[in-house]
């Protein structure tokens, strides 16, 4: 079931380099019980928690309010919750949509665009998968939350319709979310802000919805008056991108490799190469440059590969949080002991507001940039706001 969301985030809690007070999307229902209800939504509708917001559902004309529960780190989306008690009789009537939880299409796929027209008409068509594209969007003069280390789906329509929706198979059954994309464009007479959409795999999303189903460890939110645990999630804290191997081989990367690579992931045929390091990170012992060959061993092709290994810290007894990794450092290949990081889906939870001056801690996108002070990095000032007297 496709809900429309409208969001409003008080002038006062401007953070996270959110760039308007007013967004307005559409989010797909992914848990209905009696006591919960989750709904995933792109960034570009819900980009901060702190942010008032009201739902309308399309088979049922009601508007409720809704909470923000969690804001993936690294993958675009955000997890909404509502009451389902304040549905009266409609709460009969909403369904959750089926989930396809394993990252099944693939180039050349059949699959149904589902939109919302207004908020209480979808439209659908049929479509063609036509790539898999590797998305790091980030911001230039004002770093906000963007996507990262994250592979998106294209199709062969009007992506520039600014309207997001799902994608499904035949059977209705949910495979990605066609999400809005926003960054900021400097140069060449398009400066300012511009918006695309993308679908983002379902299986990103699935695999937390089962983490807070199941109630996986992690801080305590208050929803719908009960504590929940919302989970954590476990990251390699490194930008990174996708290079061709015929590019790393120009770069000395043995014929071994690239064969190993190939044969791994014959469609992409490609090395994950670092762009840059978090500050703050764990994984600080790897540099800009750096190609990732393996992890214990394993050849590793796809963001994908990465996040299963660290998921599987999560599941190993005595795990310290490290990661084996076989890396190619100007011409060298070298094993090193990588560490990931712990992070919850809060955002940021705490602000002040002084004379205009909105000052919180660093945020992730500002940790992207690669710097932090040694000293007073934990200050940063988010919005400054002042009136002009005569």
């Amino acid at each position: 079931m496709i809900v429309r969301l409208h969001v409003h985030v008080p002038p006062i809690c401007m953070i996270d380099g959110v760039h308007a007070k007013h967004f307005t999307g559409a989010g797909v229902v992914i848990h209905h019980s009696d006591s919960l209800g989750l709904i995933a939504v792109d960034r570009n509708t819900v980009a901060i928690s702190i942010s008032d917001i009201m739902v309308s559902f399309a088979a049922y004309p009601i508007e409720i309010p809704g909470q923000v529960i969690f804001l993936h780190p690294f993958h675009y989306f955000a997890l909404v919750a509502y009451d389902p008690l304040t549905l009266g009789v409609g709460a009969s009537v909403i369904r959750a949509s089926k989930l396809l939880t394993e990252p099944a299409l693939r180039r050349g796929d059949s699959v149904y665009l589902v939109r919302l027209i207004d908020s209480l008409h979808a439209k659908s068509r049929k479509s063609i998968v036509t790539n898999w594209q590797a998305i790091n969007i980030c911001s230039s003069d004002f770093p906000r939350y963007h996507a990262m280390n994250t592979e998106v789906i294209e199709l062969d329509t009007d992506s520039d319709i600014e309207l997001s929706g799902v994608l499904t198979d035949e059977q209705g059954r949910v495979q990605a979310l066609w999400a809005s994309i926003s960054s900021q464009l400097f140069g060449c007479g398009k400066e300012g802000d511009h918006q695309f959409v993308v679908g983002i795999p379902i299986h990103l999303i699935s695999q937390v919805l089962e983490k807070i189903i199941s109630g996986a460890p992690g801080p305590f939110r208050l929803i719908n008056g009960i504590r929940r645990p919302m989970p954590f999630v476990r990251l390699l804290e490194v930008e990174i991108y996708p290079t061709l191997l015929t590019e790393a081989s120009n770069y000395g990367l043995s014929d071994r490799w690239v064969q190993a690579l190939a044969e791994k992931d014959p469609e992409r045929r490609q090395v994950l190469q670092i762009i840059g390091c978090f500050a703050g990170s764990k994984a600080e012992t790897l540099c800009e440059g750096d190609m990732i060959l393996a992890i214990d061993k394993k050849p590793i092709t796809c963001f994908l590969d990465i996040e299963n290994a660290c998921q599987k810290l999560d599941h190993s007894v005595g795990s310290d949080g490290m990661l084996n990794m076989t890396i190619f450092r100007q011409g060298k290949e070298i094993d090193l002991m990588v560490g990931t990081d712990v992070r919850d889906g809060n955002g940021t939870t705490r602000m002040v507001n002084w004379c205009g001056c909105i000052v919180q801690n660093p945020h992730s996108a500002v940790r992207a940039l690669g710097f932090l002070p040694k000293e007073g990095h934990g200050v940063y000032v988010s919005r400054l706001c002042w009136k002009s007297h005569p």
